[in-house]
């Protein structure tokens, strides 16, 4: 672990160290006292969590309400496929970010450090749209990471937050490939048509996403 010329020791995180130290809800020796917990961590927000000395909930209360930096939890995150192929795996992983959605000329990104400008001006050089940084865990961005780069993830993650009302099944020899990722995705699909009592279903690739859009009483929607 490096140390800073004042002698605390430096983590990814310092800017959560400066704002605890500014508001004095701790010490340069306590800083120095937990750090050496473990020389290994480079995030100072997870010795504080795992030493149980603060807990998650309570750290994102102080980020929001006190910092006015937005918070996200990722698992209740819906990810747009536009947001994840607009940057590419690998600066996500040296960065500690995820991308979140597309608004417009607006990118919204989850960030372990969403006061690190740097990185907030590559992402925009990089994507060539603004960027709206959120914080969250850098645990959990890189578990979404794992997750969402990978095809069949990414589709088992939108399918689980959908609400299925309706089981399709699907004539012919489908062992061992019911539970694929893809059939769920087409099954979804179906049973949302079947919802909205549509007599067509258009699929429309694009060169970023694909569109799905029903046929409604003669109108397609």
């Amino acid at each position: 672990m490096d140390v800073s010329p004042t002698g605390i020791a430096q983590y990814e995180d310092d800017w959560f160290i400066e704002a605890l130290l500014q508001d004095h809800l701790i010490t340069a020796e306590e800083v120095q006292e937990i750090a050496q917990w473990s020389a290994d961590e480079p995030f100072f927000m997870n010795l504080l969590v795992a030493q149980r000395i603060l807990p998650a909930r309570e750290i994102l209360h102080y980020l929001e309400k006190r910092l006015h930096i937005p918070v996200l939890n990722l698992d209740k995150v819906v990810f747009d496929p536009q947001a994840i192929e607009l940057v590419p795996e690998d600066f996500c992983q040296s960065h500690n970010i995820i991308p979140i959605e597309v608004d417009g000329q607006v990118l919204s990104v989850a960030m372990a450090n969403p006061l690190d400008s740097k990185t907030i001006w590559d992402l925009q050089f990089l994507t060539h749209l603004y960027i709206r940084p959120y914080f969250a865990f850098v645990s959990d961005i890189q578990r979404k990471i794992a997750d969402l780069y990978s095809p069949d993830k990414f589709l088992n993650s939108l399918v689980t937050k959908a609400r299925v009302r309706h089981q399709v099944r699907i004539l012919g020899d489908m062992h061992g490939v019911e539970d694929s990722p893809v059939v769920k995705l087409v099954n979804l699909i179906l049973s949302d048509a079947i919802e909205k009592e549509a007599s067509d279903i258009h699929i429309e690739p694009r060169e970023h996403d694909i569109v799905v859009r029903f046929r409604i009483d003669g109108v397609l929607q």
